[in-house]
């Protein structure tokens, strides 16, 4: 109805305010499995912005290329949908100046999630590793409940990758993120009822642990050597109370992936929490004592 009377007052359809309603339209008709009619709708009011504005690069372009995408990739055209968020990103980080603006760490969690479609994992974490550095920068905390989405998305590729020692914190985080800013949010009892015991724990403050022992475990597991049940479940817990601690993910990652490759150890960030820091001092020294290691 809405659009008929822009149409009737505007005497045309091509209209930035019958451009935005098909763009809105399209998000209903998604909302209710119709992707066909929601392709058709975007389609239209990208043609009438393009036309308007004499170019694609404007936001509103970007923003109906963004959602293009999406129903592309719900009714299975990944490279389609690909090619779309590509332009949008394109657009975006022009306009912007920068990649470091929340739109684009949104593109990139759909990209990330359209490389993880089409079987690319290591491609998918790229770049929901990105879609998170650059909501820590722009949020300045990585305690928010957008961060922890993407977070979540992280955490169950790096599960199907065979790293559950970062997934399970990162996992822990994001529940608690969702506890502390998004009771009501569905992926809290998801994460609730697949994490059981460590729920509980999680929601409690963190636990102290052993950094030295939880240094030989991370050792070992960067080493190739499977841990008993015990140690393994040691270590989840032990690297999940870091990140409750205020373990930066990154660094701690980074840490272990030079054990495990046998590069040189990256210098420890300043102002660590204490028992953060232990455990990182645990490592060098127990590197240090390794033969053949740079």
């Amino acid at each position: 109805r809405s659009l008929a009377i822009y149409t009737k007052l505007f005497g045309t359809d091509e209209h930035p305010s019958v451009a935005a309603s098909l763009h809105a339209l399209a998000g209903v008709l998604q909302a209710q499995g119709d992707l066909a009619g929601a392709r058709q709708r975007l389609e239209r009011s990208l043609a009438i912005y393009t036309k308007l504005f004499g170019t694609d690069e404007h936001p509103s372009v970007a923003a109906s290329l963004h959602a293009l995408a999406g129903v592309l990739q719900a009714q299975g055209d990944l490279a389609g949908a690909r090619q779309r968020l590509e332009r949008s990103l394109a657009i975006k980080n022009k306009l912007f100046g920068t990649d470091e603006h929340p739109d684009v760490a949104t593109s990139f969690d759909m990209l990330a999630a359209i490389h993880d479609a089409e079987g690319d994992r290591e491609g998918a974490i790229k770049w929901y590793r990105r879609a998170l550095q650059i909501r820590e920068t722009c949020f300045g905390t990585r305690d928010h409940y957008m961060y922890a989405e993407t977070e979540v998305s992280l955490s169950f590729c790096l599960l199907e990758q065979g790293e559950p020692q970062e997934a399970v914190a990162g996992l822990i985080h994001a529940m608690q993120v969702f506890q502390a800013q998004a009771p009501g949010h569905p992926l809290l009892a998801k994460l609730t009822k697949m994490l059981g015991p460590m729920a509980a724990q999680a929601a409690q403050p963190a636990e102290t642990f052993d950094p030295v022992r939880l240094a030989r475990l991370a050792l070992a597991t960067a080493a190739g050597t499977t841990l008993s049940d015990e140690d393994s479940d040691a270590l989840s817990r032990g690297l999940a109370s870091m990140t409750a601690a205020g373990a930066p993910h990154d660094a701690v990652a980074a840490l272990l992936e030079a054990v495990r490759d046998r590069k040189p150890l990256p210098p420890m960030p300043d102002d660590l929490p204490a028992s953060v820091a232990d455990f990182w001092k645990a490592v060098v020294d127990a590197v240090a004592a390794l033969p053949g290691h740079a």
